[in-house]
């Protein structure tokens, strides 16, 4: 069923109407026009929200369809395909993109980055968008560059030999779900264990613990800052980031907190299945924001070694996520909602 929504989509879509040539415009056909995108719009807000990605992607296709001017929403389409794992459909709609405007410098974005992922050649599409921005061409090169170093780094558990305790740091743990009842995961105590450790080797450090999805009554944040000074740490050493909703957030606001305690030196605390992401997020968000820092991950194990060695499912949420952090939002559709 899915497959003939998508070619009746693709065929509605290629088939839009050429701007004015449309004799039969009135203004009440207009105003209604717009309000059904909205209306759609809203539901695909809602969608999102609740992240029903059947209904998301329905809300967008007909809001699309209402309004094909609107590439806002056709972009958020395509990303939405990547949330439900299908690149070949993405693609489809980021190549319709770039045709229709004669080269689009996100839509050429998405093409390198995922059809890198797919192994599939992209000299064409790197060459078209360097005529674009030489700038965003060499930026995604080293987006790529930084997820093909990461993916190729074994997990490691312990800071590496030889790393200078002297250089004050930034430790940044990343948070976990906690349980209904507001009690934290054994993920999250892992996580803890681990920033624990690294607490009393780096005495000088910060701490920065990030997450606000709240459970009971309960805050990520909150819960792992108290954690941690109930295992003797000073609470003046932590900071309660107690605002993001997912990984992409973390660093996010993590990064104000960076700014404000003026150390580029990180330390990322995470589960050994989420650190290699963690890391290209923060290498992400630094290079949009003409910033670096010097990243050590120290990883919680929570899979085997012979696991770690790929990412596997993984891989495409390190992609997805190196481009919202650089700034190219999964689902923007403005003035409706604008999410990342």
């Amino acid at each position: 069923m899915k497959k003939i929504f998508y070619a009746l989509f693709l065929m509605l879509i290629s088939n839009a109407p050429v701007y004015g040539k449309n004799t039969s415009f009135t203004t009440a056909s207009a105003i209604n026009a717009r309000n059904t995108t909205h209306q759609f719009l809203l539901s695909a807000k809602n969608a999102y929200e609740i992240y029903n990605l059947e209904k998301l992607e329905n809300a967008l296709s007909s809001a699309h369809q209402s309004a094909p001017q609107r590439l806002d929403v056709l972009f958020s389409l395509g990303n939405t395909y990547i949330l439900q794992g299908d690149i070949h459909k993405a693609l489809d709609v980021y190549a319709r993109i770039n045709t229709q405007t004669g080269g689009d410098i996100d839509a050429l974005t998405y093409l390198v980055m995922y059809k890198h992922y797919l192994g599939q050649p992209f000299t064409n599409e790197m060459s078209a968008l360097k005529k674009i921005s030489e700038q965003r061409a060499k930026d995604v090169a080293t987006i790529i560059g930084n997820i093909n170093e990461q993916l190729a780094m074994p997990i490691a558990e312990k800071l590496p030999a030889g790393y200078n305790k002297n250089n004050p740091a930034l430790i940044i743990t990343l948070g976990y779900a906690l349980k209904e009842d507001g009690t934290m995961d054994s993920i999250l105590i892992d996580r803890l264990e681990k920033t624990l450790a690294m607490a009393k080797m780096l005495p000088e450090a910060k701490i920065v613990v990030t997450g606000g999805v709240p459970k009971h009554d309960k805050s990520e944040g909150i819960e792992m800052k108290q954690w941690l000074i109930h295992q003797g740490i000073d609470e003046n050493r932590i900071i309660a980031e107690n605002y993001a909703t997912d990984t992409v957030e973390n660093f996010i606001y993590s990064r104000y907190i960076i700014k404000q305690e003026k150390r580029n030196n990180i330390v990322i605390v995470s589960s050994a299945t989420h650190v290699r992401r963690c890391h290209v997020i923060l290498q992400s968000l630094a290079l949009a924001k003409g910033e670096h820092y010097d990243i050590t991950t120290v990883a919680a194990p929570d899979a085997s070694e012979e696991e770690m060695k790929f990412e596997g499912k993984r891989k495409l949420g390190i992609y997805r996520d190196a481009l919202r952090a650089y700034g190219l939002y999964m689902i923007s559709a403005a003035p409706e909602f604008s999410l990342n």
